[in-house]
């Protein structure tokens, strides 16, 4: 797909993976909106990044693991750059715990982004994506889905 001038919204791309991602989608001539719970400064450097290459950026505070917020930043991201190409679900991080020790809020706060968010933000995206006649939708995982990661059991299944 060719990336020049599309847009692509990168979830949780503040700073790490993300951040690579949503720089060199920039790199390849994509706009890029970025959404994420805090928008400190690694937020702001990730932006000034995007910016250097000649691209707009666009930060949206969101919290992906309710419907809405997924909703929401597909929304604001067609709002403010005119269209949606390519969805990364990138936000997300370890959920530390042992099945005897994982509270029922912090399983549930795990499925909802790593999840649930995938289908809120999917469903949110297809109509915008299918407009372009091309698209993408891309869910970063983690190798903790295949062999899981003793200790992190809502992330390893999260992730499978």
């Amino acid at each position: 797909m060719q990336l020049t001038d599309k847009v692509a919204l990168v979830t949780g791309g503040t700073m790490g993976i993300g951040a690579a991602i949503a720089i060199d989608l920039a790199k390849r001539g994509a706009h890029v909106a970025i959404a994420a719970r805090n928008l400190g400064a690694e937020a702001e450097q990730t932006a000034k990044a995007i910016k250097a290459e000649g691209r707009k950026c666009v930060l949206i505070a969101a919290d992906l693991r309710e419907p809405e917020q997924c909703r929401k930043v597909v929304a604001e991201t067609v709002a403010q750059l005119g269209r949606l190409d390519v969805l990364v679900h990138n936000a997300g991080g370890p959920s530390p715990g042992t099945v005897d020790k994982v509270t029922d809020q912090q399983w549930l706060d795990t499925m909802a982004l790593h999840v649930n968010a995938n289908f809120f933000l999917a469903a949110a995206a297809v109509p915008h994506l299918r407009k372009q006649k091309e698209g993408a939708i891309i869910t970063v995982s983690s190798t903790a889905g295949i062999r899981g990661v003793p200790g992190a059991i809502a992330y390893a299944t999260a992730k499978g």
